[in-house]
């Protein structure tokens, strides 16, 4: 399951509020555009193991869920459900508001998860896995449901329903070991890239004692996703594994693995386990185009989008958003966060735009009701990407083959109830959850890092209430500066994108904070601002360029990045000029400011 910031639902409520509870396996996938609103959902066809609310009596039933790979374009959405073949859910169903639907599958009736990837439980280890509360066994879920709804589970053609029996498998009949896990490179263990240097190798023995190969056998890992309480495998065995003997195996980890343990599952020969640490994660693309013979692992690169005088990417917001300016200066806060540590090119536009969610349109962020998102997520990120090739591109093959983000578009629930939204920069309370943590995290996401399986960090796949995350972890900050530094460099496909080009990596720390928030007046009041602030290092001085004729009484004040005020002075100022600010005593940093003028007043940061 992939999924991001949300908060919890409890059982009670899912069995209520669902219209059907099933045991459920997936059978296949289909990716489909949905009409109404252009975004790319995946159809999943399941195969029903039994109902255990809303018996329908039909052996298959289909979920949608959003994100999805067309041909030549994709979207990767966080939080929504991800289903593995081979393993069984229990799965809490509604009719999606929204209508989506597959078209080529008129026949089946399509649902959607209710509260989202809480109503998709993976099977682990004899106990269903519950993303924010303790795993359960099928006995446990079974009677809930019944207590609840008087409904007794069924197979789809009505004959009653067995408890499944449950036989572990971590015991190997014969020799089997993991002695130790590293990488083969010394630069620590990532997921998700395609360094030559970042393969994991798995030594022991026993891997392959009936010389069946890797396609008997699995490797599995911690997801990251969901905290590490399930397993996922390797997303292409193909192109993943790269060598498997009896006493070694050397595998690229996929995308979304994390710190927990690795294991292997030797083909009638048991499963064992054994702890690893990944540092990072980075979002591959598995493709074949253009010009593989077979699918290939490649980099998802951020490029240059939107205005042809943005380096970058530029966040808009629709109206609804601006007029909420605490929002505005959170998510602002976050991405400035991002630039400042990893020199990504983030930006944001200061005309609110409208416009519908389409590929290519801009990142756009903005609010969205419960019912959109589903119950109990904080917020959905989308992270559009598409493929360059063209009869115009001839370099565009192969290894050069370019797919590149295209929009990172964020959603915010507008009401989190029975929570609220602190945003900030007073400390986050029980019962709130921090804007611009969350925020931190979905930007992350959406310009294509993974989940680390690391508590207390900004990409971490929770956050719980009362938790404030606003700083990167050095983790957080190599991985977010790897995605920059590959998506810069030049190549010659790179350079014949048409329509977009190369994004520019920020210069530097003196040049990664965002220009004037928007004035306490709201998005109308964005003006040319009436003056200018500007660091006379040889001096220790903070200049302020007045540029109004008019006599006005100014005051400035300083915040460090905890809050704390840390300089404040106040002074008549006669018309234009320029007035020197003492600021010695300040070590290097990004302070906030707070400007005012009469009843006007600006909010901003500088790079001390």
């Amino acid at each position: 399951m992939l999924q991001a910031s949300i908060f919890p639902i409890p059982l009670s409520q899912r069995i209520s509020e669902s219209s059907q509870i099933v045991l459920a396996s997936l059978e296949s996938q289909h990716a489909f555009r949905s009409e109404a609103d252009q975004q790319i959902y995946t159809l999943n066809v399941l195969h029903i193991t039994a109902y255990l609310k809303g018996m329908r009596g039909e052996e298959r039933l289909g979920l949608i869920s959003i994100g999805g790979n067309l041909e030549d374009e994709g979207q990767i959405t966080y939080p929504s459900v991800r289903l593995q073949k081979g393993k069984q859910y229990a799965l809490f169903l509604e009719p999606d508001p929204l209508g989506h639907s597959h078209p080529a599958f008129p026949e089946l009736l399509q649902l959607r998860a209710y509260a989202s990837v809480q109503g998709a439980l993976p099977l682990e280890g004899g106990f269903y896995q519950d993303l924010l509360y303790d795993a359960f066994a099928e006995r446990y879920l079974l009677q809930k449901v019944f207590e609840k709804t008087g409904e007794a589970p069924l197979r789809a053609d009505g004959k009653a329903y067995q408890l499944q029996a449950y036989t572990s498998s971590t015991s190997a009949s014969r020799m089997l070991a993991i002695s130790s896990v590293s990488s083969v490179s010394a630069t620590g263990i990532a997921a998700g890239t395609i360094d030559a240097g970042r393969v994991l190798s798995i030594q022991g023995m026993g891997f392959d004692p009936f010389l069946i190969g890797a396609t008997g056998s699995s490797v599995e890992f911690s997801s990251a996703w969901d905290g590490g309480i399930s397993f996922i495998g390797l997303d292409d065995k193909d192109t993943d594994i790269l060598l498997w003997s009896d006493t070694e195996i050397r595998v690229k980890i996929p995308g979304d693995a994390g710190t927990g343990l690795v294991r292997l599952n030797i083909f009638a020969n048991g499963s064992v386990t054994h702890p690893i640490t990944v540092d990072w994660a980075v979002i591959p693309k598995y493709s074949i185009h253009q010009s593989w013979t077979d699918t290939m692992r490649q980099r998802l690169e951020l490029v240059k989008a939107g205005s042809v005088n943005n380096d970058g990417y530029a966040f808009q917001f629709d109206n609804t958003y601006w007029t909420n300016l605490p929002a505005v200066n959170a998510f602002l806060n976050a991405v400035q966060t991002w630039r400042c540590n990893t020199f990504i090119n983030l930006s944001f536009e200061t005309s609110p735009n409208n416009a519908v969610y389409v590929s290519g349109s801009g990142s756009q962020v903005r609010f969205a009701s419960s019912a959109t998102l589903g119950a109990g997520v904080l917020a959905q990120a989308h992270l559009r990407f598409r493929n360059t090739f063209s009869a115009l591109l001839p370099s565009c093959i192969q290894q050069n083959t370019l797919w590149y983000v295209t929009d990172m578009d964020i959603l915010f629930v507008d009401n989190p109830a029975p929570f609220s939204w602190n945003f900030g920069p007073n400390p986050t309370p029980a019962n709130s959850y921090d804007f611009e943590s969350v925020a931190l995290k979905m930007v992350g996401l959406a310009s294509g890092l993974g989940y680390i399986n690391q508590s207390g960090t900004a990409l971490y796949f929770s956050l719980p209430d009362g938790q404030d995350i606003r700083n990167l972890s050095a983790n957080e900050i190599v991985a977010g500066t790897h995605k920059v530094t590959h998506s810069v460099t030049v190549t010659a496909c790179k350079t014949q994108l048409a329509g977009n080009g190369l994004m520019v990596a920020i210069p530097g720390a003196q040049d990664c904070v965002l220009d004037l928030y928007p004035p306490v007046g709201g998005p109308d009041s964005w003006v040319e601002k009436p003056f200018v602030l500007q660091l006379d290092k040889t001096k220790n001085q903070l200049l302020v360029e007045w540029k109004s004729r008019s006599i006005s009484s100014l005051g400035l004040t300083l915040l460090d990045l905890q809050g704390r005020r840390v300089f404040q002075e106040a002074w008549i100022q006669e018309g234009e000029g320029i007035r020197g600010l003492d600021i010695s005593g300040l070590a290097e940093g990004i302070y906030v400011f707070r400007l005012v003028a009469g009843e006007d007043s600006w909010h901003g940061k500088f790079f001390r």
